[in-house]
């Protein structure tokens, strides 16, 4: 288990201090892909860093698998890196050798036999699928398969814990897709915990199990995906999610509804979960009231292998009518709110 117990981190500017964490406290258990995710200058990678003991913090400690590595000589610090690997945006491979060189390299450097080098190296190239690019230089290579080299790399030394930093920002989508399959893979298959800093919500919802997000350098919501993506609390979170979970209606569609509607009417957003996401609560809802229903938006999305659907409703009718449906819908434990309609929001 990696923890941060109330971890802050100030570096002396010109300016004067600046304040890149501030009493962080998080726990990512084993087996866990963990997502951190936030804006440019929120601190991601500086609290990623402290797991490897890149950046030590000015107060708090940080465990790893129970052990302080605040502090700790380098001599020791060196065993806890290498039960760790990590993944770059950049790649940082080395382009006058070749990429069983690449991959080979941590063990190189460690002096391990040759002959165990060749099989481990081997065995990764077939898991990353490069065994026919093994003889060839990075320059050679595009872009996913440097990144399959550089992910080959960080598993050399058998890691039980691996950290990704932006590793598939600088990928264009459908490779972006092919990488974080191959890390879930990983993740599923050889029980490695992951730790992901990324700026890419998409990343997050297909792959993480939890979540941080940071703003300022703080951590401002944290839990399980599919709880902070099927309702965020901070505005910052609600960009995000808004990103690849749609639960706006757009300005125009607001503006039709404005110069069309002389009716009374309540414009709802309601979020389906578990069983419900599949339910026919909608036509219960036209059966059983006499009013007007119109749908203006809907989405279906999964997160962590679960489902979330989200359903924007126009209704029409008068207030007492729509103050049952609203109450009928809470009763079949779905979340309904009413929407401004103004500009989507």
């Amino acid at each position: 288990m990696i923890e941060f117990q109330d971890i802050s981190k100030v570096y002396q500017g010109k300016a004067g201090e600046i304040h890149a964490l501030r009493h962080v406290n998080l726990k990512i258990r084993d087996g866990e892909i963990y997502g951190i995710i936030g804006l440019s200058g929120a601190g991601k990678s500086t609290l990623l860093s402290m797991i490897n003991g890149l950046e030590y913090p000015s107060e708090g400690a940080v465990l790893v698998n129970g052990i302080n590595i605040c502090g700790l000589r380098f001599g020791e610090l060196q065993k806890i890196r290498r039960n760790i690997g990590m993944i770059f945006q950049e790649f940082n491979l080395l382009n006058s050798k070749t990429v069983r060189h690449n991959i080979a390299l941590p063990l190189i450097i460690a002096g391990e036999d040759k002959a165990v080098i060749r099989d481990r190296v081997d065995k990764l190239l077939q898991f990353v699928g490069l065994t026919d690019k093994a003889e060839q230089f990075p320059d050679q290579l595009s872009g996913g398969q440097k990144q399959r080299v550089g992910i080959a790399r960080a598993l050399v030394t058998n890691p039980s814990i691996l950290l990704s930093d932006e590793a598939t920002s600088a990928l264009d989508p459908d490779t972006m897709e092919s990488i974080l399959d191959l890390l879930k893979r990983i993740n599923r298959e050889l029980g490695i915990t992951i730790v992901m800093v990324t700026h890419q919500i998409r990343a997050v919802q297909k792959i993480c199990n939890k979540v941080a997000v940071m703003q300022s350098g703080s951590v401002i919501e944290e839990g399980e995906v599919f709880r902070v993506f099927s309702n965020p609390q901070q505005q910052v979170t609600k960009d995000f999610v808004r990103t690849v979970v749609p639960d706006v209606i757009t300005p125009s569609v607001c503006r039709q509804i404005r110069m069309e509607s002389q009716e009374n009417y309540e414009v709802l957003r309601l979020k389906f979960t578990g069983q419900n996401a599949l339910g026919d609560l909608i036509y219960q809802v036209n059966t059983k009231f006499s009013l007007k229903t119109r749908i203006l938006h809907a989405t279906v999305t999964e997160l962590n292998d679960q489902t979330l659907g989200i359903l924007i409703l126009q209704i029409i009718g008068k207030p007492e009518q729509i103050a049952e449906v609203e109450e009928y819908i809470r009763e079949h434990e779905v979340q309904c709110e009413e929407v401004k309609c103004q500009y989507g929001l």
